[in-house]
């Protein structure tokens, strides 16, 4: 199974519980998947396509590429318990 289909599956079978938990807000399953679709659209309008390699880019590493981490590092990341 491809990410993107377990993906799709968590949000139709249990949109609304905690997907993942990042520097305090919590997303869904189905937030997460409509976020993928929406960063998936974006970059196919920009002449991406199955295949292709993509760059990204986290928020939080515009600081560490710019030298202004801090002594506690990055926000933290972490899959959501429930």
């Amino acid at each position: 199974m491809r990410l993107t289909q377990a993906l799709h599956m968590a949000a139709r079978q249990t949109p609304d519980p905690p997907a993942a938990v990042f520097t305090g807000r919590t997303r869904t399953w189905r937030e997460c998947r409509d976020r993928v679709a929406r960063s998936a659209a974006a970059l196919r309008s920009n002449g991406a396509g199955p295949g292709d390699r993509v760059p990204i880019e986290p928020p939080h590493l515009r600081h560490v590429c710019a030298g202004e981490t801090s002594s506690k590092g990055p926000p933290p990341c972490s899959a959501a318990t429930s």
